[in-house]
């Protein structure tokens, strides 16, 4: 089943996909709708002079002079409004480029005429020069396509405003949106948190009052759930999990892990745990070495005496290291997806970069090994000279 964050980010993508689609069938059909305005305006143009004969017709010629009047126009629309009313001061500069385009405009006409005349695509029945009936004729024309022109520009403005207020529009909704989604989550965080403050307080109490019932009647069995309650505490504590802590306080947890699995079967495991005294009081970010205890009781073979799981810490060449082995089952029963291991492996690189050498694998005697060395100088050791005794537990 989708959860409601699913049906939150469909809808977001379906309206931004939606928006974007309109725009772009919209602008496919002005295209479109531009051309076939300027074709019907030719044929109705050609049309007109053909049969009332105004002038010596030539359809080359008419094309030619259509293209200039849609350069015309575009320009026109395009850039030279634009640039004109963009800003007040340009009004001045908007007059003098408005009359030098009126000229531009009617000279390129009268070339395209005088063109065709001189290569006899047009027969004129007089000499065609540039003089005042050329200028008139033509200035009218540059006039009205001036007109429509503007007429353009303006309705163009108008519909990207329009287009404008539509995207600002869509863009509040999705803002409404995912500020709606942010409260929810807001308050399902806030939930969580109230949940997570009464949980743990709940059950140390029934832990507490379980003790106290048993512990009269089998002081194992209070040992048990102290230790449990130990390690509880401790997980629910290690909230940032790059935070620097001492390793002495996960290394009494490795130890309470070990007591409950030798309680839970009777004693029977082949494991032994060895610490130099001195990597008490490094500074370490947390939960490593746990992970990597429950990793050998989860899937290690932990019952034969003579090839024991191996769970090592201490100080070597400059290094305080971590190694870890244990023979693995031939038909274990739980997968194994390496998750706890590339957890491990983010979090030192996360904490120490590259200074950090991260190993594990499977080795040709069946015995899966891993290896974690970081250089003391980048850690927090003491010193405590005289003292080389490690501690050791079966």
């Amino acid at each position: 089943m989708y959860d409601k964050h699913y049906y939150i980010y469909v809808s977001i993508f379906y309206i931004n996909d939606q928006y974007i689609r309109m725009k772009e069938k919209k602008s496919f059909y002005q295209n479109k709708l531009h051309v076939i305005v300027w074709l019907l305006y030719f044929a109705y143009e050609q049309i007109t002079i053909f049969s009332l004969q105004l002038r010596p017709y030539n359809l080359l010629a008419e094309a030619i002079h259509l293209i200039v009047h849609i350069s015309f126009f575009y320009f026109h629309a395009l850039w030279i409004l634009p640039f004109i009313l963009k800003h007040k001061k340009r009004l001045l500069w908007g007059i003098f480029i408005f009359l030098l385009l009126l000229l531009v405009y009617i000279y390129t006409q009268y070339l395209v005429d005088k063109f065709f005349i001189l290569i006899h695509y047009i027969i004129a029945s007089k000499p065609f020069v540039f003089n005042y009936k050329v200028i008139i004729a033509n200035l009218f024309r540059c006039i009205y396509f001036i007109g429509f022109s503007t007429g353009f520009y303006y309705v163009k403005k108008y519909i990207a405003e329009r287009e404008k207020t539509k995207l600002l529009e869509v863009q509040n909704l999705l803002s409404v949106i995912k500020e709606q989604h942010i409260a929810h989550e807001l308050a399902n965080t806030q939930l969580a948190y109230l949940k997570a403050q009464i949980n743990p307080h709940f059950l140390f109490n029934t832990l507490s009052f379980v003790y106290n019932k048993v512990n009269d009647q089998s002081s194992l069995a209070g040992e048990t759930i102290i230790r449990l309650t130990e390690m509880m505490r401790y997980a629910m504590g290690a909230k940032n999990q790059n935070e620097f802590q001492n390793l002495n306080e996960e290394i009494v947890q490795v130890e309470n892990l070990i007591f409950l699995h030798k309680v839970r079967i009777d004693g029977v495991r082949e494991l032994y745990f060895e610490y130099a005294p001195e990597v008490r009081s490094i500074s370490f970010i947390p939960l490593v070495l746990l992970t990597l205890a429950e990793n050998i009781f989860k899937h290690g073979d932990l019952s034969d005496p003579e090839n024991p799981a191996i769970f090592k810490i201490g100080i070597e060449n400059n290094s305080f290291y971590i190694t870890t082995s244990n023979l693995v089952y031939q038909n274990k029963k739980a997968i194994s997806h390496n998750t706890g291991l590339a957890n491990i492996q983010s979090r030192l690189h996360a904490a120490y970069g590259n200074n950090v050498t991260f190993c594990s694998g499977l080795s040709d005697s069946n015995t899966y090994i891993t290896t974690i060395r970081v250089p003391l100088a980048i850690l927090t050791v003491p010193v405590l000279p005289g003292d080389d005794s490690a501690s050791v537990d079966k």
